[in-house]
């Protein structure tokens, strides 16, 4: 996890810092509401990228267990697509996809990190 992380903050402020804060601020002009709008950016991408975590680690899962019970009393399944669910959570999908929110996880957070880093160092530098 720890390589996207880093290479996802790696990027975002070198991205920032050499390309988009220049061209925006035209060089000497920095306005506090582009340092405002990246540091909420940035939080929200570190949002995102904990909420994807939290999802990964099955911290939920008590609670989602607990809302598929109550569901099947009120709406029962048939058995052929009970069948059909246990065949289908055996298959590489299942793995793609915890693979992909890993990935997706990490790079958020690397991202979110980098800009909001950007960000603070934007703001003790420049006010």
């Amino acid at each position: 996890m720890y390589k996207p992380y880093v290479l996802a903050f790696i990027i975002t402020a070198v991205m920032l810092c050499g390309g988009y804060i220049p061209i925006v601020s035209g060089y000497n002009n920095v306005d506090i509401t582009m340092i405002n709008s990246l540091f909420l950016y940035g939080l929200s991408a570190s949002i995102i990228g904990a909420i994807l975590y939290v999802l990964r680690t099955g911290f939920l899962t008590p609670l989602y267990r607990g809302l598929a019970t109550i569901s099947s009393a009120f709406l029962p399944k048939s058995r052929a697509l009970q069948e059909e669910e246990k065949r289908a959570a055996h298959t590489a999908s299942v793995v793609w996809k915890h693979v992909t929110f890993q990935k997706l996880g990490a790079y958020f957070l690397g991202a979110g990190t980098g800009i909001v880093t950007v960000s603070i160092s934007m703001q003790l530098y420049y006010f």
